[in-house]
C-alpha cells in the first residue's frame, strides 16, 4: 500500500524519473537563475542524442519518419503546464525529459524536432515563469 501511495505521489509531484531528467532540470534551473538569454540543450542534456522533439502525452503517439519508430510519451507527464522533450539517439533509442515552471524553472514552447546542433533556445519572456523558444536562426 505504501509503495502504491509513493508511486502516485511521485507522479503528482512530477519528481524526476531518471538521473538524466534530474540533471537536465537542475542545469536548466541554474541557467534560468543566472538569467541566460540563450540555452543550448547539448549543454543541458549531456547523454547521447542526435535529435530532440517536443512530445507531450496529449499529442498521442509520434511516428518519426527518420527512425521508423513510434514513440509514446510517458503518461506521468500528462499535466497542463508540463513540457516533455523526446531526445533520440542515432539508433532511435528514446530518452524522455519532462518539466515545468516548478520542475526546471522555465516554460519551453513547442518547436517540433531539432538536431543537436540546432537545439538552441532563447528567452522569449521573463517573470515568474521564464519562457524559452527555439532560436529562429538555429532552426
Amino acid at each position: 500500500m505504501a509503495l502504491a501511495i509513493g508511486f502516485v505521489a511521485w507522479d503528482v509531484f512530477l519528481l524526476p524519473s531518471s538521473l538524466d531528467e534530474a540533471l537536465f532540470r537542475y542545469r536548466l534551473s541554474r541557467a534560468v537563475q543566472t538569467q541566460k538569454i540563450e540555452i543550448n540543450f547539448s549543454e543541458l542534456a549531456t547523454f547521447e542524442w542526435e535529435e530532440v522533439c517536443d512530445h507531450h502525452p496529449y499529442d498521442g503517439d509520434f511516428k518519426h519518419p527518420k527512425y521508423g519508430r513510434t514513440y509514446t510519451a510517458p503518461m506521468s507527464a500528462a499535466h497542463d503546464g508540463v513540457w516533455v522533450l523526446l531526445f533520440i539517439e542515432k539508433d532511435g533509442s528514446p530518452t524522455y525529459i519532462s518539466g515545468s515552471c516548478t520542475r526546471g524553472g522555465a516554460s519551453i514552447r513547442e518547436f517540433g524536432c531539432l538536431s543537436r546542433t540546432k537545439a538552441v533556445f532563447r528567452l522569449e519572456s521573463s517573470g515568474l515563469c521564464p519562457r524559452y523558444s527555439a532560436a529562429p536562426d538555429h532552426k
